[in-house]
């Protein structure tokens, strides 16, 4: 690991979008990077268009959640399929399509998935082009594979004996759907998922602090875990032997994300199953600042922190999401931070490099 001087060389900040009031607990960015949805303390979903850099709808009242929103994500293909996950024990599945058709202004829930008895952590949808499933987590260490188009809970999985409290710690395979990734407390789980008679595997990590969050570069080669005291990235090419490729340690991470590569050919926006470049670039935050990683493949990394000014002055960056989009009338790598704050807690920024 080689860490170098702070520079503002590969983050410029295209827009503060102002909307929420209380902490912004999650982002998430649609497969195209035209949608960008976020939501938190103040129980409400915020739909933005990225190339706008405007509000476009907000769900909450009746068709919303009752409780804080823990985690939102996007299908990962073409359809603007939204799912968010709440402390009041639901699963809410959002069709955005009457809003980017310009048909609707404001959404109603395709499906709300009941059956979890604890805080819902996290969501995510099967890599498979068209796919109508989705699986969550909840506080009480209990996975459950959905189909969404019919609400039906299809299996439950329970990981761990005892409630622990791990937020958006659940994520598909990008290539596989039939492997999960799923962190609980400092332990990593691999589910084969719609196997009822396959035990998942057990994976012991070096985490001290509980892993807040996780993410897979596209090809589904690496993985990236984060937890309070550090950021590990794992090579996964070879699913029985996941091993630690390289670590930093800071006392505040919360957030991490693989970044896209550079759109091509002129076209913004990736696909299920879209590649990545043989260098890969990663994002954390931590208090105030986003890092970037630089990961060429043998280990080596180069770490630039956000400098003067900060990212998020005063507070933790708690989710980062990122596409290919049109920012600024040119297609871009963008990057979505959101933050704990009260003002300036959600933003758009270039990537540059």
């Amino acid at each position: 690991m080689q860490m170098t001087p702070a520079h503002n060389s590969q983050l410029q900040l295209s827009a503060s979008l102002s909307g929420h009031v209380q902490k912004v607990s999650t982002c998430a960015m649609s497969s195209d990077g035209r949608w960008l949805a976020s939501a938190g303390v103040d129980k409400k979903v915020l739909i933005w268009s990225v190339p706008d850099k405007e509000l476009k709808c907000t769900i909450d009242g009746p068709e919303g959640h009752t409780g804080n929103i823990t985690n939102a994500r996007f299908s990962p293909d073409d359809r603007l399929i939204l799912g968010t996950a709440s402390n009041d024990s639901t699963v809410r599945i959002w069709d955005l399509t009457p809003l980017a058709q310009g048909t609707a202004s404001t959404i109603k829930a395709l499906q709300v998935l009941r059956g979890h008895k604890m805080v819902v952590t996290a969501v995510d949808f099967c890599p498979s082009i068209g796919s109508k499933y989705c699986v969550s987590c909840d506080g009480d260490g209990e996975l459950r594979l959905w189909d969404f188009m019919t609400g039906h809970c299809e299996q439950v999985i329970k990981l761990v004996a005892k409630p622990v409290y791990s937020p958006n710690q659940v994520r598909y395979h990008p290539q596989n759907p039939n492997i999960v990734a799923v962190a609980i407390g400092q332990v990593l789980y691999m589910v084969q998922i719609n196997d009822s008679k396959s035990q998942h595997r057990t994976i012991s990590t070096n985490h001290v602090k509980h892993i807040s969050t996780l993410d897979w570069a596209a090809q589904g080669n690496y993985l990236v875990t984060a937890s309070e005291d550090q950021v590990c990235v794992w090579d996964t090419v070879q699913p029985a032997q996941w091993r630690v490729l390289t670590t930093h340690q800071s006392p505040k991470i919360s957030s991490c994300v693989f970044l896209k590569s550079e759109p091509r050919n002129g076209a913004a926006g990736t696909t299920a199953g879209a590649g990545q470049s043989a260098t890969t670039r990663l994002a954390y935050g931590d208090y105030e600042k986003i890092w970037i990683w630089t990961f060429t493949g043998n280990g080596y990394m180069r770490s630039v922190p956000l400098a003067d000014p900060q990212a998020h002055p005063g507070a933790a960056v708690t989710a980062l999401a990122c596409s290919t989009s049109n920012l600024d009338g040119e297609n871009a790598v963008v990057l979505a931070s959101a933050s704990a704050g009260k003002d300036g807690n959600l933003k758009l920024w270039r990537v540059l490099g």
